[in-house]
Protein backbone atom coordinates (compact mmCIF):
# COMPACT_ATOMS: atom_id res chain seq x y z
CA UNK A 1 0.00 0.00 0.00
CA UNK A 2 1.13 3.48 -1.00
CA UNK A 3 1.82 6.27 1.79
CA UNK A 4 0.90 9.51 0.32
CA UNK A 5 4.06 12.51 1.31
CA UNK A 6 2.06 14.99 1.42
CA UNK A 7 1.31 16.27 4.93
CA UNK A 8 -2.01 17.87 5.96
CA UNK A 9 -2.92 19.84 9.02
CA UNK A 10 -5.27 18.39 11.28
CA UNK A 11 -7.72 21.11 10.79
CA UNK A 12 -7.03 21.37 7.09
CA UNK A 13 -9.78 21.08 4.04
CA UNK A 14 -8.22 22.03 0.59
CA UNK A 15 -10.18 22.87 -1.89
CA UNK A 16 -8.60 22.61 -5.45
CA UNK A 17 -9.39 22.51 -9.46
CA UNK A 18 -10.46 19.84 -11.02
CA UNK A 19 -7.67 17.77 -12.34
CA UNK A 20 -6.34 17.32 -8.88
CA UNK A 21 -4.06 13.49 -9.60
CA UNK A 22 -2.51 11.45 -6.76
CA UNK A 23 -0.41 8.07 -6.59
CA UNK A 24 -1.89 6.80 -3.36
CA UNK A 25 -3.84 3.59 -3.04
CA UNK A 26 -7.82 4.86 -3.02
CA UNK A 27 -9.44 2.89 -0.45
CA UNK A 28 -12.73 3.46 -0.94
CA UNK A 29 -14.48 0.19 -3.11
CA UNK A 30 -16.75 0.95 -5.98
CA UNK A 31 -15.63 4.86 -6.25
CA UNK A 32 -17.03 4.93 -9.86
CA UNK A 33 -20.88 4.04 -8.40
CA UNK A 34 -20.95 1.22 -11.11
CA UNK A 35 -23.29 -1.06 -10.40
CA UNK A 36 -24.25 0.80 -7.32
CA UNK A 37 -28.20 0.17 -5.61
CA UNK A 38 -28.22 2.83 -2.79
CA UNK A 39 -31.18 2.25 -1.84
CA UNK A 40 -31.09 -1.61 -1.66
CA UNK A 41 -29.93 -2.03 2.55
CA UNK A 42 -26.25 -3.61 1.20
CA UNK A 43 -23.82 -3.50 4.04
CA UNK A 44 -20.91 -3.17 1.19
CA UNK A 45 -23.01 -1.14 -0.83
CA UNK A 46 -23.49 2.85 -1.10
CA UNK A 47 -26.52 3.35 0.82
CA UNK A 48 -28.67 6.13 0.51
CA UNK A 49 -30.96 7.80 3.11
CA UNK A 50 -33.58 10.37 3.69
CA UNK A 51 -33.39 12.60 6.51
CA UNK A 52 -35.86 15.62 5.49
CA UNK A 53 -38.00 15.22 2.56
CA UNK A 54 -38.38 16.65 0.29
CA UNK A 55 -35.33 13.91 -0.44
CA UNK A 56 -34.16 12.02 -3.33
CA UNK A 57 -30.87 10.69 -5.12
CA UNK A 58 -29.52 9.91 -8.58
CA UNK A 59 -27.46 7.50 -10.83
CA UNK A 60 -25.69 9.14 -13.87
CA UNK A 61 -23.92 6.98 -16.89
CA UNK A 62 -21.11 9.94 -15.99
CA UNK A 63 -19.93 7.57 -12.72
CA UNK A 64 -21.68 10.63 -10.40
CA UNK A 65 -24.39 10.91 -7.91
CA UNK A 66 -26.59 13.65 -7.59
CA UNK A 67 -28.53 14.34 -4.04
CA UNK A 68 -31.20 16.50 -3.91
CA UNK A 69 -34.23 18.29 -1.41
CA UNK A 70 -34.02 18.66 1.95
CA UNK A 71 -31.23 16.81 3.69
CA UNK A 72 -29.87 12.86 2.76
CA UNK A 73 -27.14 11.13 3.55
CA UNK A 74 -25.09 8.96 1.06
CA UNK A 75 -22.70 6.13 3.07
CA UNK A 76 -20.10 4.66 1.55
CA UNK A 77 -18.91 0.49 1.85
CA UNK A 78 -16.40 -0.13 4.06
CA UNK A 79 -12.62 -0.10 4.16
CA UNK A 80 -10.27 -1.28 6.60
CA UNK A 81 -7.64 1.23 8.57
CA UNK A 82 -4.38 0.37 9.04
CA UNK A 83 -4.77 0.94 12.93
CA UNK A 84 -1.31 3.15 12.99
CA UNK A 85 -1.98 6.62 14.94
CA UNK A 86 0.86 7.82 12.56
CA UNK A 87 -1.03 7.77 10.07
CA UNK A 88 -4.04 10.02 8.52
CA UNK A 89 -7.21 9.04 6.09
CA UNK A 90 -7.64 12.08 3.05
CA UNK A 91 -11.33 11.98 2.20
CA UNK A 92 -11.60 13.60 -1.21
CA UNK A 93 -14.66 13.98 -3.61
CA UNK A 94 -15.42 16.26 -6.81
CA UNK A 95 -18.26 18.24 -5.38
CA UNK A 96 -21.01 20.92 -6.62
CA UNK A 97 -24.39 22.10 -6.07
CA UNK A 98 -26.41 24.38 -3.92
CA UNK A 99 -27.26 24.09 -0.14
CA UNK A 100 -24.19 22.63 2.24
CA UNK A 101 -22.22 19.28 3.01
CA UNK A 102 -20.78 17.76 5.44
CA UNK A 103 -18.25 14.90 5.45
CA UNK A 104 -18.49 12.65 8.43
CA UNK A 105 -16.28 9.21 9.05
CA UNK A 106 -18.35 6.46 11.02
CA UNK A 107 -15.96 4.19 12.83
CA UNK A 108 -15.81 0.35 13.61
CA UNK A 109 -14.31 -1.65 15.72
CA UNK A 110 -12.91 -5.78 15.00
CA UNK A 111 -16.71 -7.05 15.71
CA UNK A 112 -18.37 -4.33 13.27
CA UNK A 113 -20.00 -3.18 16.54
CA UNK A 114 -18.93 1.17 17.22
CA UNK A 115 -15.70 2.46 17.71
CA UNK A 116 -15.12 4.92 20.21
CA UNK A 117 -15.87 7.67 18.98
CA UNK A 118 -18.06 6.28 16.25
CA UNK A 119 -18.77 9.53 13.98
CA UNK A 120 -15.83 11.66 13.18
CA UNK A 121 -16.92 15.19 11.42
CA UNK A 122 -14.11 15.35 9.04
CA UNK A 123 -15.55 18.63 6.91
CA UNK A 124 -18.01 20.61 8.87
CA UNK A 125 -20.81 22.60 6.96
CA UNK A 126 -19.57 23.42 3.81
CA UNK A 127 -21.36 25.80 1.39
CA UNK A 128 -21.46 24.60 -2.41
CA UNK A 129 -20.60 26.23 -5.66
CA UNK A 130 -22.13 25.38 -9.38
CA UNK A 131 -18.22 25.31 -9.67
CA UNK A 132 -17.23 21.49 -9.67
CA UNK A 133 -14.54 21.77 -7.17
CA UNK A 134 -12.20 18.84 -5.29
CA UNK A 135 -12.82 18.78 -1.66
CA UNK A 136 -10.71 17.36 0.65
CA UNK A 137 -10.53 16.67 4.38
CA UNK A 138 -8.72 14.40 7.10
CA UNK A 139 -9.91 12.09 9.79
CA UNK A 140 -7.76 10.56 12.33
CA UNK A 141 -9.32 7.25 14.27
CA UNK A 142 -8.77 6.09 17.20
CA UNK A 143 -6.74 2.82 17.51
CA UNK A 144 -9.57 0.42 18.26
CA UNK A 145 -11.00 1.42 14.84
CA UNK A 146 -10.52 -1.61 12.38
CA UNK A 147 -12.92 -0.57 9.77
CA UNK A 148 -14.51 2.83 8.19
CA UNK A 149 -17.01 4.23 6.26
CA UNK A 150 -17.55 7.58 5.13
CA UNK A 151 -20.84 9.58 5.01
CA UNK A 152 -21.41 12.73 2.94
CA UNK A 153 -24.09 14.72 3.73
CA UNK A 154 -26.31 16.88 1.91
CA UNK A 155 -28.68 20.00 3.37
CA UNK A 156 -30.13 22.76 2.06
CA UNK A 157 -32.56 24.97 4.55
CA UNK A 158 -35.48 26.00 1.46
CA UNK A 159 -35.48 22.04 0.38
CA UNK A 160 -34.13 22.86 -3.08
CA UNK A 161 -30.26 21.45 -2.24
CA UNK A 162 -28.27 19.76 -4.55
CA UNK A 163 -24.88 17.85 -4.19
CA UNK A 164 -23.50 16.23 -6.99
CA UNK A 165 -20.67 13.74 -6.20
CA UNK A 166 -17.72 12.27 -8.25
CA UNK A 167 -14.70 10.45 -7.81
CA UNK A 168 -14.64 9.84 -4.17
CA UNK A 169 -11.41 8.60 -2.26
CA UNK A 170 -10.02 7.49 0.91
CA UNK A 171 -6.39 7.61 0.60
CA UNK A 172 -3.66 7.31 3.44
CA UNK A 173 -0.99 10.07 4.33
CA UNK A 174 1.43 10.68 7.07
CA UNK A 175 -0.36 12.78 10.00
CA UNK A 176 1.05 15.85 10.93
CA UNK A 177 1.38 17.39 14.26
CA UNK A 178 1.76 21.24 15.04
CA UNK A 179 4.79 21.17 17.37
CA UNK A 180 2.62 22.52 20.42
CA UNK A 181 -0.35 20.45 19.66
CA UNK A 182 2.17 16.98 19.63
CA UNK A 183 3.68 18.61 22.81
CA UNK A 184 0.09 18.50 24.53
CA UNK A 185 -0.60 15.18 23.17
CA UNK A 186 1.99 13.49 24.75
CA UNK A 187 1.51 15.49 27.59
CA UNK A 188 -2.30 14.19 27.86
CA UNK A 189 -0.50 10.04 27.49
CA UNK A 190 1.96 10.51 30.52
CA UNK A 191 -0.54 11.77 32.01
CA UNK A 192 -2.98 8.77 31.54
CA UNK A 193 -0.08 6.28 31.92
CA UNK A 194 0.41 8.14 35.35
CA UNK A 195 -3.43 7.75 36.04
CA UNK A 196 -3.61 3.85 35.43
CA UNK A 197 -0.19 3.65 37.65
CA UNK A 198 -2.28 4.96 40.66
CA UNK A 199 -5.48 3.29 39.96
CA UNK A 200 -3.38 -0.37 39.70
CA UNK A 201 -2.23 0.62 43.00
CA UNK A 202 -5.60 1.01 44.59
CA UNK A 203 -6.47 4.37 44.46
CA UNK A 204 -9.05 6.63 42.52
CA UNK A 205 -8.74 10.14 40.79
CA UNK A 206 -10.43 12.59 41.92
CA UNK A 207 -10.23 15.94 39.81
CA UNK A 208 -6.45 16.71 39.90
CA UNK A 209 -6.01 14.04 43.25
CA UNK A 210 -5.68 10.74 43.88
CA UNK A 211 -7.66 9.22 46.92
CA UNK A 212 -7.76 6.02 48.55
CA UNK A 213 -11.06 4.68 47.92
CA UNK A 214 -13.82 4.96 50.41
CA UNK A 215 -14.75 2.19 52.42
CA UNK A 216 -18.43 0.62 51.90
CA UNK A 217 -20.86 -0.08 54.55
CA UNK A 218 -22.92 -2.82 55.40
Amino acid sequence: MTVASRKIWPWAVAVMALGHASSAENLLPHSDFAGADPQANVEEGWRWDSVRAPSDFALSDDGSVTLTGGKGFLRSPSFPTRQDSALSYVIGADVHGRGAMRIEMIWWNRNRKPASPHVEVALHEHALSEDPQRIEATAHPEGGAVFGQVRFVQSSEDDDGLLVIRSPSVEITERYFEPGLLLLALESRVENENARTVLSKGKSIRGDRAVAPRARCG
